[in-house]
């Protein structure tokens, strides 16, 4: 084990990894490359497929035990965490029963699909006395902490409202990779609910609700949701989202976010409180810096911590005892939001034809013009009065509300 002069060495926690296709490659490529050894030891991974892992000639080097299912794996001790990156559908089944063998979670984002699955796992790991994290790596970040305690010292004054625009163009290849992507349920019946909220976007929907927290590892809850769901796209959830929420405060937080888009925006943020603006912008200024009332700047670098950042502060934390920057109830807001927002639009709205460019890439033209309008005026498509396809959804509350049962269109 190599350690730096002077430092002390630390055992590395004992890892294992449920899902080894997609996102779950970048977790393996953090435990293989760590040659310090200090963080994570990857003891076992687990898929009922892993042909698709891009690391399975490493795994084999090093002598790594794959199991096909989590019930093999729980044959044998428990590791110290165990990974969870499997599909959303998958969260709860998978988190719980690792809860149940003993084993902390790092869970991917989102939490779970719906906001039952998202309590079902918090109550399994109260019952077990081990923890888990949630895979939304800016609230991990330097940037994201520094911003969120100089809100809680009030120095930015109050919050009034938070937007976001993100506009990704994603393809046939992106709908095409898996049997989920896009999806409202399983062939089964379970709630996926993939879409751009629960998944591409969230982590900068997720962040308006955590830096509204009334500490530095909660999130702030709406009250309230109106959401406008849109499709291009050949798939049963929507491709395009619209939201306003408010939280107990009183903020209003305003998300747009569409995969049926020609170009790309984003992510763009805007911040207002009472004595700064603060922003955001990857395609201009990727750093998170307030512009005060008096002329004054603040400017808090980058929040795009990778995952293995993260990985390796779940990790510390474990060791030291201290709370995960994003827990289960921290994550439960976006949850929450994108079940509402389900529910307030009741069904999606499929854009006019003759505004839909298919291909490889399916686009609606000046999509992204009218989203980037919306977001700048601070208004829902529906408000606009030129845009006659634009479906306004209704305000649904969020006081009582513990199951999702899907839109009334659903059935």
């Amino acid at each position: 084990m190599k350690q730096a002069a002077g430092s002390e060495v630390q055992t590395p926690l004992t890892t294992a990894i449920v899902g080894m296709g997609g996102f779950a490659g970048h977790h393996l490529e953090q435990i293989l490359n760590d040659e310090a050894g200090q963080s994570l030891e990857l003891t076992a991974a687990i898929d009922p497929d892993p042909s698709g892992c891009a690391h399975l000639a490493a795994l084999a080097e090093r002598g790594t035990p794959i199991y096909d299912s989590i019930d093999a794996y729980a044959a044998g001790p428990p590791a110290d965490l165990v990974i969870v990156s499997t599909p959303i559908h998958l969260h709860r089944e998978h988190t719980v029963k690792v809860l149940q063998h003993g084993s902390h979670v790092y869970c991917e984002k989102p939490v779970a699909a719906t906001i039952q699955d998202a309590h079902a796992m918090a109550k399994a790991r109260d019952a077990s006395g081990r923890r888990v994290a949630i895979g939304f790596q800016w609230s991990y970040s330097d940037a994201i902490q520094q911003l969120k305690a100089d809100i809680l010292a009030g120095d930015l004054g109050r919050p009034l409202r938070f937007r976001t625009l993100v506009c990704w163009p994603r393809d046939a290849t992106y709908y095409g990779r898996n049997n989920w992507a896009g999806q409202l349920r399983t062939p089964d019946g379970a709630w996926i609910l993939d879409s751009p909220i629960s998944n591409a976007t969230s982590h900068y929907l997720h962040s308006c609700f955590y830096l509204l927290g009334d500490a530095l590892h909660t999130s702030a809850f709406p009250v309230d949701v109106r959401a406008e769901l849109y499709r291009a796209n050949a798939i049963s959830n929507y491709d395009t989202a619209a939201l306003r929420a408010h939280t107990e405060n009183g903020v209003e937080i305003l998300h747009y976010a569409s995969h049926a888009v020609a170009s790309g925006i984003g992510p763009v943020m805007t911040y207002e409180f009472e004595n700064a603006t603060v922003t955001f912008d990857r395609d201009a200024e990727p750093r998170f810096v307030a512009r005060f009332n008096d002329g004054t700047h603040r400017d808090y670098g980058t929040p795009d911590v990778n995952q293995a950042s993260s990985l390796s502060m779940v990790a510390a934390a474990i060791r030291n005892d201290h709370p995960f920057a994003c827990e289960i109830e921290a994550g439960l807001p976006l949850t929450l939001t994108a079940n509402l927002a389900q529910e307030s639009a009741g069904e999606i709205v499929d854009f006019p034809r003759d505004m839909v460019e298919a291909g490889a890439l399916v686009a609606v033209r000046q999509l992204e013009l009218i989203l980037a309008e919306c977001c700048t005026d601070g208004c829902l498509p529906s408000e606009k009065p030129d845009l006659d396809w634009a479906v306004a959804g209704s305000v649904v509350r969020a006081r009582g509300y513990d199951t999702f049962r899907g839109p009334a269109a659903d059935g």
